[in-house]
C-alpha cells in the first residue's frame, strides 16, 4: 500500500463548476462518506429538497468581483437551499413568524447567524498591497455548521482562499 486513505473521512471541494460537483456530489451520493464540503465561486445547480437530508458542513466563498458567479443573489439562494436542506430553519421564528419551508427569506436566515467581519492586508505578485474585507455568516445546525463567507475579491484570486478553506475542512478529522 503506497498511500492510506481514511474512506470515512471524505472532503469535498470544488472551484466555479467543480463547486457545484462538489455540493452535488455530497448530497447523491450513496454512502455517507462526506465529511465536509467547501465551494468557491458557484451556485448551487440542483434542488436539495429531493434528497435525504445530511447533516454536512458546508462553506460556500464568492467574491465581489467575480462577474460570473459573484452575485449575492446567487450566494443567497444556494445558501437558503442549504439551510433549509439541514433543517436548520425548521421551527426557528423571527418576529413572531414561522420560518419554515419557502417563507424563509435571507434576512430572516442572517438574523440567525453569527456574523464576522474581517479585514487584512493582502500581498498579490509585485509586492502590492491591499486591503480584503471579508463577512462570513456561520449557521449551527445539529453541530455541523454551514459557512457563507463574501469577500471584495474574485473569490478564489488570493492566497487566503485555501487557507480559509483548509481551516474550516481542519475541524473535522
Amino acid at each position: 500500500v503506497k498511500h492510506r486513505v481514511n474512506v470515512s473521512a471524505i472532503f469535498v471541494t470544488g472551484l466555479s463548476n467543480g463547486c457545484a460537483m462538489a455540493q452535488r456530489y455530497a448530497v447523491e451520493t450513496r454512502h455517507h462518506r462526506v465529511t465536509a464540503v467547501t465551494c468557491v465561486s458557484h451556485s448551487l445547480a440542483i434542488d436539495l429538497g429531493l434528497y435525504p437530508r445530511r447533516q454536512i458542513p458546508f462553506m460556500l466563498r464568492l467574491g465581489e468581483l467575480d462577474e460570473k458567479f459573484g452575485s449575492e443573489h446567487l450566494g443567497q439562494t444556494t445558501m437558503l437551499q442549504w439551510l433549509r436542506y439541514r433543517g436548520c430553519l425548521d421551527g426557528a421564528r423571527t418576529s413572531g413568524r414561522p420560518l419554515a419551508g419557502s417563507w424563509a427569506t435571507w434576512e430572516a436566515a442572517v438574523a440567525l447567524a453569527t456574523a464576522v467581519n474581517t479585514t487584512r492586508a493582502t500581498e498579490n505578485s509585485g509586492s502590492v498591497t491591499r486591503t480584503q474585507h471579508e463577512r462570513t455568516l456561520t449557521w449551527q445546525c445539529d453541530g455541523a455548521p454551514l459557512v457563507y463567507t463574501r469577500a471584495n475579491d474574485v473569490g478564489h484570486m488570493n492566497a487566503g482562499c485555501v487557507e480559509v478553506e483548509w481551516e474550516f475542512m481542519r475541524r473535522f478529522l
